[in-house]
């Protein structure tokens, strides 16, 4: 998997995550990876095109525990939101998910639900996340 930050003057606008033929669909374990995904690593983030409900999802998501998962509807739910469709809605948006970690926002039942990135990306870093959490 490829991963790519996107600046604008010191801010960070986008992340962009890819897989290819060239790059293999799984991550090596890498402890500055591990570090970003726990977020231990800050980074000054540009989230000006974000909603103020938008602002509200992401900031519930960022609480999400490494090798956590948390539904659409207790997200919804732990924000006061009636509507699990809108909290998707507003992750599919969500211009740095390795930073803020939608990938940890599953469907009722567990399954994958939608991801920005694709749902091989989000497979890929949940089983990630599952791998290298084990030993927490």
């Amino acid at each position: 998997m490829q991963v790519e930050f996107l600046y604008r003057d010191d801010l960070l606008i986008r992340v962009l995550l890819s897989i290819s033929e060239k790059t293999p669909p799984h991550l090596t374990p890498c402890s500055e990876l591990i570090e970003i995904l726990k977020g231990n690593i800050k980074y000054n983030c540009d989230l000006s095109s974000c909603s103020p409900f938008q602002h509200k999802v992401l900031n519930e998501t960022r609480k999400i525990p490494f090798g956590k998962t948390l539904s659409y509807k207790d997200l919804a739910q732990k924000i006061g939101c009636p509507s699990p469709r809108a909290v998707g809605r507003a992750l599919k948006n969500n211009p740095i998910p390795l930073l803020i970690p939608c990938h940890r926002v599953l469907k009722k039942g567990g399954g994958l639900g939608g991801f920005s990135q694709g749902q091989e990306i989000k497979s890929v870093l949940l089983e990630f996340e599952h791998e290298n959490s084990c030993n927490e």
